[in-house]
């Protein structure tokens, strides 16, 4: 995901916005994990958290945020991240 001006990349949020109405009550209390990579700027992880929430998305676990390429620990947080979902998923 690009991340411009502390803010969710263009791309995603066009995504959101395009899938918000015709998911309207599909999506309600299905689980979603975030994670971002930045430089910097982590600040951009609470426009995606914001959006899920409008969604009315369950969050399955805690969003990580990654400064630079993810490597060594940073593989293992998001690998456990995905484990998270996944069992949230088994869960519904």
């Amino acid at each position: 995901m690009v991340v411009a001006f502390s803010y969710m990349g263009g791309s995603l949020k066009d995504f959101f916005d395009r899938a918000f109405y015709p998911t309207q009550g599909q999506v309600t209390d299905k689980p979603y994990v975030a994670f971002l990579t930045h430089g910097g700027g982590g600040k951009a992880i609470g426009s995606i958290e914001s959006v899920a929430q409008s969604f009315k998305l369950r969050k399955a676990a805690d969003s990580v945020l990654v400064k630079g390429p993810p490597e060594g620990p940073a593989i293992a947080a998001l690998k456990d991240l995905g484990s998270k979902l996944a069992a949230s998923i088994e869960k519904s």
